[in-house]
């Protein structure tokens, strides 16, 4: 669904997109900083390379929503004004999206979309799982 929605962007160039090393969460950002503290909460914390795409499926499926449901529910005006930071020549950064699988949260969904409108093939997604202590 998503190729067919943006097939006439991919045949554009490819902008570069600059990605923050933060979140948009200091809750998620202090994790980040603090493995250890992360270990002791038997959390895994790490930062993953993905398809724009594979992050929609991840975050649909995490909020029990179909990918494209999840899709239709993004606001257009969001996803309008994220899209154009991306491509933005001053190079702002963008906050890395997050996918929290122990609290079942996730923040990136506009900003997969953009990604994908672009023609980005991989974006860094921030994932927290549950640490199994062997």
């Amino acid at each position: 669904m998503i190729d067919e929605l943006y097939d006439s962007f991919r045949e554009n160039k490819v902008p570069k997109v600059y990605w923050s090393d933060k979140t948009d969460d200091i809750y998620y950002d202090s994790l980040m900083r603090d493995l250890d503290k992360a270990r002791k909460n038997n959390l895994d914390v790490s930062v993953k390379k993905m398809s724009p795409e594979k992050y929609l499926e991840l975050a649909a499926k995490l909020e029990y929503s179909s990918t494209a449901d999840f899709i239709e529910d993004a606001s257009s005006k969001t996803l309008e004004h994220i899209r154009d930071i991306m491509l933005d020549s001053n190079k702002l950064e963008i906050d890395m999206p997050f996918i929290d699988f122990v609290k079942r949260e996730q923040e990136g969904r506009h900003r997969a979309l953009a990604a994908v409108e672009l023609g980005v093939t991989k974006i860094p997604v921030l994932i927290i799982k549950k640490r199994i202590v062997k």
